[in-house]
């Protein structure tokens, strides 16, 4: 090969090497444009200023403000919201990526669920704000795509609401509708070591009380048990025992919106450490309210300091004490002061137990024999009647051929 056509060679390799790279670059372009980046770059550094999230549907609206360090419910009085399921949200807004463009044509976008919110709509939009009311951030979320075998992760059409183009994004998103399920719903954790006693005081004044000497017994004795009764099992009262060992609410408002002096039912929970909760239901509107209330009972704090210890799974005491207890009462009753709280059915009931419901049926337990009562008479047996019959006795009594 002369010089000349060498020369030429290189020369066209370069060129057709040229082109590829500006092949190249332009994919890469057009992949930058079309998907593969952020929805919100700056969301994530601006975590800090995020003041308002709405949430909307064609027929709802859920509003969560910034509430000091946490965040609230404005749709339930300004109650606490779960601060879990809020970070969560922010999260999955700044990570969310978009990976493929849709549709960009309005009348399809129903199919993927990233039309406007309406009344018909299923879609539900989402707006970040800051204290001035500038959008940090704002999508229409729609439908979730099914995952491919052996796939990790989820993806959700979206679409920036007033743009016409929609994406497959990738992220996933729990957006309840119902403001209830936003709310941080946590009451109470009461360790069964602490439980000394409980008292249930129904709206007619009848009382159940169960107790135990030490937090080492393992059952509550019933008291006031009436004659010729017994308890079904001996660890019937149990369930009532441990009402408190994980109290959750299922909704919350303001109590003073409720009438807490229709038939209320009282129940009053004692630990050995000297804190005293007290728990008033109602049933209204379908549903159990309960208002609570924290106090110390100091002479059982004192009390307390000749129990034994009572060391839970890290070595600490489950017994506390006077400091510990006088702060966790007070920083109860501050949570739940002016609210009343909806109860699951189950737990709602165990709050409410009764005598009789701890009791064997009157008919299943024999009456006591006192001092000098004489021995019941055994039943005469019926004698049979010309026919051979017996009353009240079975056929096979009955003479045979």
């Amino acid at each position: 090969m002369s010089r000349r056509l060498a020369a030429l060679a290189a020369v066209t390799l370069l060129v057709v090497l040229a082109a590829i790279w500006a092949v190249i670059a332009r994919q890469q372009a057009t992949q930058a444009d079309l998907g593969g980046s952020l929805m919100f770059p700056s969301l994530k550094a601006a975590q800090q200023d995020i003041a308002r999230i709405e949430i909307g549907t064609g027929t709802k609206k859920i509003t969560i403000n910034r509430l000091g360090t946490g965040w609230s419910v404005a749709e339930r009085a300004g109650y606490p919201a779960d601060a879990n399921r809020v970070q969560t949200l922010l999260i999955a807004l700044a990570d969310l990526v978009m990976m493929e463009p849709r549709t960009s044509l309005p009348e399809r976008y129903a199919e993927i669920g990233v039309e406007d919110p309406g009344p018909d709509a299923k879609s539900v939009s989402v707006t970040v704000s800051d204290a001035s009311g500038k959008a940090l951030a704002a999508v229409i979320i729609g439908r979730s795509q099914t995952m491919l075998a052996g796939a990790t992760g989820l993806n959700t059409y979206v679409r920036k609401p007033g743009e016409a183009q929609s994406w497959l994004g990738k992220g996933g998103f729990t957006l309840d509708h119902d403001p209830a399920q936003w709310l941080d719903k946590d009451l109470l954790v009461l360790v069964r070591e602490r439980v000394m006693a409980t008292m249930v005081v129904s709206a007619n004044g009848n009382t159940l009380s169960i107790s135990r000497a030490k937090p080492t017994d393992e059952t509550f004795q019933i008291a006031n048990i009436p004659a010729g009764r017994e308890a079904r099992t001996p660890t019937i009262a149990a369930p009532l025992a441990n009402a408190l060992g994980f109290l959750a609410a299922e909704d919350v408002r303001r109590a003073d919106t409720l009438d807490f002096s229709t038939s209320p039912v009282t129940s009053i929970w004692r630990t050995f450490d000297g804190l005293v909760i007290t728990v008033t239901t109602i049933e209204q509107e379908g549903k159990v309210w309960a208002r609570l209330d924290a106090a110390v009972d100091m002479a059982q704090v004192e009390a307390a300091k000749a129990l034994e210890k009572s060391p839970a799974p890290d070595g600490t005491n489950l017994i506390k004490d006077a400091t510990a207890v006088a702060s966790e009462a007070e920083a109860l009753g501050a949570a739940w002061n002016g609210w009343a709280f909806a109860l699951e059915g189950t737990k709602a009931k165990d709050l409410r137990t009764q005598m009789d419901d701890l009791l064997a049926p009157a008919s299943n337990v024999a009456p006591a024999l006192q001092p000098g009562m004489p021995m019941p008479m055994p039943m005469p047996m019926p004698m049979p009647t010309p026919s051979g019959v017996v009353p009240g006795g079975p056929a096979s009594m009955l003479p045979q051929p």
